[in-house]
């Protein structure tokens, strides 16, 4: 995914938070013939709270993002 559509979902549902860090890596999964396949990446993002009113701990809005976009997303604060 893009920084720049990830950037309009967190602006839309999480208001006041920055990324300051955003990257994508990607990921294999074992398939039944014992081969590495591309998976989904996952993304990692480094945000900081610039009004102080976000009442949602990172972890779940990690998982919130994670179930919304199909991507595992990994949110951590500055």
């Amino acid at each position: 995914m893009k920084r720049e559509m990830f950037d309009k979902i967190i602006n839309k549902l999480y208001p006041g938070l920055i990324i300051t860090e955003y990257t994508v890596l990607p990921r294999f999964k074992l398939n039944e013939i014992n081969e590495w396949i591309s998976d989904s990446s996952a993304i990692f993002v480094t945000v900081s709270n610039d009004s102080n009113n976000l009442n949602v701990a990172l972890w779940e809005i990690s998982e919130q993002l994670t179930g919304l976009t199909g991507f595992e997303v990994n949110i951590e604060r500055n």
